[in-house]
C-alpha cells in the first residue's frame, strides 16, 4: 500500500528484459535499456515484434472470416461485442465488425470493487450490534444473497477472538495496513454476519459456492453455512464450471464435483470444463477428459483452447486450427486462434515476409558486427542482433531470424530460428515457433524443441539456460523448471515444483547452489543431486576457484566457504563477489533498502584483506588487473592494489584479449593496458572479446541513448508517477 510519505526514487533490478525501450526524449528520439547486454548480447525487439506479428479477424463455424484480418489483438465475443486494438488503439466491435461505443454493461462485477454500505452490522443473531453503519469495515459485492466482507483485526480481538490469527500474538506487534488488511467473512443482505471473518480473502458465491484463501495460501470452497466442501483446502484451484472445479495439490491437478468428490487427477495442468470436456495436460502435451474423468481425446497436442458450438482450438507441430470433439482437425491454416463464443472465434493470419522486412527497415533500432583485436570488421554491422563469441562461433540476428558465423564471419548455421543463444558445453538454445530446443556445432537439434516460452498464464519466461558441466535449467510442463543432461533427460528425481532461475543456479567448481531441495534453505548440491552443504540463510554464490561466498540474514554479512562448508573468512562483508586469479571483492558498508552505500577492497584466499577497502566500487580481476572507481570515474589496479590506469572512464569492462571496454562520454571504445585508445571510443556499445572477436553496435539513430546499467532510478513524487511508472514496466517500456 503506497505510503503518505514520497518515494522519491523506485530502484528496479533485473525487472524489464534486455532490449526494452525505456524513455523518450523530447524530440522523439528513443533509450534504450540493456542490462544484461554484457552477457546475453542484443537483439531487435522490431525483428522480435515482426516475428510475432500477425492480424486478427474473426471466423464462423465453418472457418470461414465473417470479420476480415485486421487487428493487432482480438477477444473473444461476449453479449455481441468484442474488445479488439490496432495500432494501440482499443475499441469495441459488433458482430458485423462495426465500431461501437464502449459498454461495459456486459463486464462481470468485479469482486474487489468496494461498496458503499451504510448498513448496521450484527452478529449472526441480529441482537449484537457490531458496526453502526460499517464503520471500518470493507464490504463487498452482493451475490446470492450474500456479500463478502473485510474487518479489521482489532474489531476481530473484541468480537471474534477465536478467529484471529495464531500469528497475531499482539495488536502492538501489527502496523496500521495489517490490522485493516484484517481477515474476511460475510454478510447477508440484512447486515447479520453469518459466516465469521477467518480468510485471507474470500470471493463471491457462485451457485452456492465461494472460494477462499486462509493464511498461508491454502485455497478451498466454502457453501453458504461456510462448510468446507470436501473438508480440505489445496495450494490453487479454478473455479466451478459446469459443476466441476480443478484443484491442486502435491499430486498435480486434479477435479471435484460440488460434494468435494474427485472425479479425475493428477494431471500436470488442466483447464475449465466447457461443453462438457475439460483440457488437462500430461507431460507437456494436451487432451481432454469428459465429467467422468474419462480420457475422450488423447493428450498429444501442444496447445488447446476451450470447447464452444462443438469446436476447439488445438495446436500441434506448427499447425493451428480447430478440432472437433473426437480431436480431428475441420480446419486449420491459421497463426493463431482463440475460442468459439456466441459462434465466432478470433482467429489470425500471419503478414507476408517483405512487409515484415518493409516494417523492420523503418522500425529496427540499431546494426550489429563483429572486430577484431586490431579494429578491423570481420564482420560489417548489418545485423539486427547478435550475441557474444563462444566456443568459436556467435548466434546473429539476420533481419527477422537467428544463425550462427565462425570468427571469420562465414555463416556456419543459416539463420533459420526465432532465436538463438551461445553455444556452452557444445550445444546453444535455439527458438523454433514457440519450442526452445538444443543444438550442436553442425546445426543439427540434440535435443528436440519441446521446452515452451511462456507459462500457462501467457507470461513468457527466461530461455532455457546455457549448459555448464553438463547440466541446463530448463522450463518444460507449465511452470515447472528443473536440470536435464546433455540427452535431454530429466537429471535429478529430487527436484521441487518451485525450481526456477532465481532459486537454482549453474553448476561450478562441480557443485550448483539451490534453495528448492527440502527446508535447509540456500544449499549446494552435487552432479548427482546430492545436497553436500547446507543450511545457507541468504547472499549465496557459486563456487569459484574452490571457494564461494554465503550470507548471514540476522546480521547482513556473508563470508566465504570452502567445499567442506569450512569457513575461510568469516562472515563479516556487506557484499562480495567470487574469486577471479586468487583475489575477491568484498565491500563494507550499510544498506538503505536496496541501495548500498560503502567501499570496496579485495581479500585473498585466506580472507585476509590484501588490497585495503577504500575504493567506490570493483569489478573483478582479469589479466592482472581490475576495474576500479573512484569518484564518479574507473581506472584499474593490479594485485599489489597500485593504480596502473589512472580513473579517468565513464565506465568499463574486464580486460580479454589485451584489451579492455571504455566509455567517454556516450560512446565506447577499446584501452590497452597502458589506458591508451587502441580502437577509439565510436560505438554506441561494445562487448568484451572472446576468442579475438568482439560484438560492436551502432544505432539507427545518433541521438538515441542507451545504459546498460544494472539499475535505473525513476523518479516517483506522487501516486500519479508511481502509477506511470508501473504501467511503463509493466508494458515494457
Amino acid at each position: 500500500m503506497l505510503r503518505k510519505s514520497l518515494v522519491l526514487i523506485a530502484v528496479i533490478s533485473g525487472f524489464l528484459a534486455g532490449g526494452t525501450q525505456l524513455s523518450q526524449a523530447d524530440d522523439g528520439t528513443p533509450g534504450y535499456w540493456l542490462p544484461r547486454f554484457n552477457t546475453d548480447g542484443i537483439e531487435s525487439d522490431a525483428a522480435k515484434r515482426l516475428n510475432e506479428k500477425k492480424l486478427w479477424g474473426y471466423i464462423d463455424t465453418t472457418g470461414k472470416f465473417v470479420i476480415r484480418p485486421q487487428f493487432d489483438t482480438a477477444d473473444s465475443f461476449s453479449l455481441g461485442q468484442a474488445q479488439v486494438s490496432k495500432s494501440k488503439h482499443k475499441c469495441s466491435i459488433n458482430r458485423s465488425g462495426v465500431v461501437v461505443a464502449q459498454d461495459l454493461s456486459h463486464r462481470r462485477p468485479d469482486e474487489f470493487e468496494v461498496t458503499h454500505c451504510n448498513k448496521d452490522i450484527f452478529d449472526a443473531n441480529g441482537s449484537h450490534l457490531i458496526a453502526p453503519q460499517a464503520k471500518d469495515i470493507i464490504v463487498y459485492p452482493v451475490s446470492e444473497g450474500l456479500a463478502a466482507f473485510r474487518m479489521p483485526m482489532h474489531m476481530i480481538l473484541n468480537y471474534y477472538p477465536g478467529y484471529l490469527p495464531t500469528s497475531v500474538k499482539s495488536l502492538s506487534s501489527l502496523d496500521r495496513d495489517q490490522d485493516a488488511f484484517g481477515r474476511c467473512g460475510y454478510i447477508n443482505e440484512q447486515g447479520r454476519i453469518v459466516i465469521p471473518p477467518q480468510f485471507q480473502h474470500a470471493y463471491q458465491f457462485r451457485d452456492g459456492i465461494a472460494k477462499v484463501e486462509k493464511q498461508g495460501g491454502e485455497w478451498g470452497f466454502i457453501d453458504k453455512k461456510g462448510a468446507v466442501i470436501g473438508n480440505r483446502y489445496f495450494s490453487d484451484r479454478w473455479d466451478f464450471n459446469e459443476g466441476y472445479a480443478a484443484v491442486h495439490d502435491h499430486d498435480g491437478w486434479s477435479f471435484i464435483d460440488k460434494g468435494g468428490k474427485y472425479i479425475a487427477g493428477h494431471f500436470d495442468g488442466v483447464a475449465e470444463f466447457s461443453s462438457g470436456l475439460a483440457a488437462i495436460e500430461e507431460n507437456g502435451r494436451w487432451g481432454f477428459i469428459d465429467q467422468k474423468g474419462r480420457i475422450v481425446i488423447p493428450a498429444k497436442f501442444d496447445k488447446v483452447g476451450s470447447f464452444s458450438s462443438g469446436l476447439a482450438s488445438a495446436w500441434l507441430d506448427g499447425r493451428i486450427g480447430f478440432i472437433n470433439k473426437s480431436g480431428k482437425y475441420v480446419f486449420d491454416g491459421f497463426a493463431d486462434a482463440g475460442s468459439f463464443s456466441d459462434g465466432i472465434a478470433a482467429a489470425a493470419v500471419n503478414i507476408s515476409q517483405q512487409e515484415k522486412l518493409q516494417m523492420l527497415r523503418t522500425s529496427q533500432e540499431w546494426t550489429v558486427g563483429y572486430i577484431d583485436t586490431n579494429g578491423r570488421e570481420i564482420e560489417p554491422a548489418v545485423f539486427a542482433g547478435g550475441r557474444h563469441f563462444k566456443e568459436g562461433l556467435a548466434a546473429i540476428q539476420d533481419k527477422l531470424k537467428w544463425g550462427f558465423i565462425d570468427e571469420d564471419g562465414k555463416v556456419t548455421i543459416e539463420p533459420k530460428f526465432d532465436n538463438a543463444c551461445t553455444f556452452s558445453d557444445g550445444l546453444a538454445a535455439v527458438l523454433v515457433r514457440d519450442r526452445w530446443g538444443f543444438i550442436d556445432k553442425t546445426g543439427k537439434f540434440v535435443i528436440a524443441p519441446r521446452f515452451p516460452t511462456t507459462y500457462d498464464n501467457g507470461c513468457k519466461h527466461e530461455p532455457p539456460q546455457s549448459f555448464s558441466e553438463g547440466f541446463a535449467l530448463v522450463c518444460e510442463r507449465s511452470d515447472q523448471w528443473h536440470y536435464i543432461d546433455k540427452q535431454g533427460h530429466e537429471a535429478f528425481g529430487e527436484q521441487k515444483d518451485s525450481c526456477s532461475p532465481d532459486n537454482c543456479h549453474p553448476f561450478c567448481d562441480g557443485l550448483a547452489l539451490v534453495n528448492v531441495w527440502g527446508k535447509d534453505g540456500w544449499c549446494y548440491i552435487d552432479k548427482h543431486g546430492v545436497i553436500k552443504l547446507r543450511g545457507f540463510e541468504t547472499g549465496c554464490q557459486s563456487f569459484s576457484e574452490g571457494l564461494a561466498a554465503v550470507g548471514q540474514a540476522r546480521t547482513f554479512t556473508c563470508g566465504f566457504i570452502d567445499k567442506t562448508g569450512k569457513y575461510v573468512a568469516q562472515p563479516q562483508f556487506s557484499k562480495a563477489g567470487s574469486f577471479h586469479e586468487g583475489l575477491a571483492r568484498v565491500a563494507f558498508g550499510t544498506w538503505d533498502y536496496s541501495d548500498f552505500k560503502g567501499k570496496w577492497g579485495f581479500i585473498d584466499r585466506s580472507g585476509k584483506i590484501v588490497i585495503p577497502a577504500d575504493l567506490d566500487d570493483a569489478q573483478d580481476f582479469s589479466e592482472g588487473l581490475a576495474a576500479v572507481q573512484v569518484g564518479e570515474r574507473w581506472g584499474f589496479i593490479d594485485q599489489s592494489g597500485r593504480k596502473v590506469i589512472e580513473p579517468k572512464f565513464d565506465r568499463v569492462g574486464p580486460f580479454a584479449c589485451g584489451l579492455a571496454v571504455a566509455r567517454i562520454s556516450d560512446r565506447y571504445g577499446y584501452i590497452d593496458k597502458t589506458g591508451q585508445f587502441t580502437i577509439p571510443p565510436k560505438y554506441w556499445l561494445c562487448g568484451t572479446f572472446s576468442q579475438g572477436r568482439a560484438l560492436v553496435v551502432l544505432p539507427k539513430s545518433s541521438k538515441a541513448t542507451v545504459t546498460t546499467d544494472a539499475i535505473l532510478k525513476f523518479p516517483i513524487r506522487n501516486q500519479q508517477d508511481l502509477q506511470k511508472f508501473l504501467e511503463r514496466a509493466k508494458n515494457g517500456n
